[in-house]
């Protein structure tokens, strides 16, 4: 799979950089920094990155999970059955190279990937060969989506793929969970922290294990 430095020039070739905040924004955050007594988090991995960043004590921080249950039964599924989704802008780290090229390789006719967030399918495989472009039959983008459709997607799906490798956390993952969906999540992603492995999903090193947890 391509590298994060690939997957920033393939942003750059469809002309999408990194927002930058303005002067103002900045001069308003540090004032907010100075006088928020107490930050709160739902993961302690998004809080230690957010000190890190900011300059912000962890004495500062209150670590307070979301209240969602962690240890529901989830969905049984047939393998004929399989409809995975992933809810993400495409974006550096996101993912999205590694999943579309490992999902390439699958020899699974019958199973669908449906993609949504900003960005488009052409950017999401634009940093894999023509080869593995030509097998992604059964995997489709569809860009941003209103609410109503995105909690259809939800409903349609029945496992939930979250190949991120470098978010602080992953509120999509928890929506999903909230339909009770089984998760497959990348081990860098924040969220992980909330998957009780094997039991309501599994938490993996790289996007091949999560083919195979699929």
């Amino acid at each position: 799979p391509p590298s994060y430095e690939q997957h920033v020039e393939s942003m750059k070739e469809f002309g999408l950089t990194p927002a930058q905040d303005t002067p103002l924004e900045l001069e308003i955050e540090q004032e907010v920094l100075k006088e928020t007594s107490l930050f709160i988090s739902p993961i302690r991995r998004g809080a230690q990155a957010f000190c890190k960043d900011k300059g912000v004590s962890m004495d500062r921080m209150c670590i307070a999970p979301y209240g969602i249950s962690v240890s529901g039964d989830v969905e049984d599924l047939k393998p004929e059955g399989v409809r995975c989704l992933y809810v993400s802008q495409v974006g550096p780290g996101k993912g999205h190279h590694h999943l579309l090229y490992a999902w390439s390789m699958q020899s699974k006719p019958e199973w669908g990937l449906i993609l949504l967030g900003q960005g488009t399918m052409e950017l999401s495989v634009s940093g894999i060969g023509i080869e593995q472009r030509e097998r992604l039959t059964n995997a489709r983008g569809k860009g941003r989506v209103s609410q109503e459709e995105l909690m259809t997607s939800f409903g349609w799906s029945n496992i939930y793929l979250h190949p991120s490798v470098s978010e602080t956390f992953g509120l999509s993952a928890i929506e999903a969970m909230s339909f009770g969906r089984p998760i497959i999540v990348h081990e860098g992603a924040g969220v992980s922290e909330y998957i009780d492995d094997g039991k309501v999903g599994f938490v993996v090193m790289n996007a091949s294990e999560m083919l195979e947890g699929v």
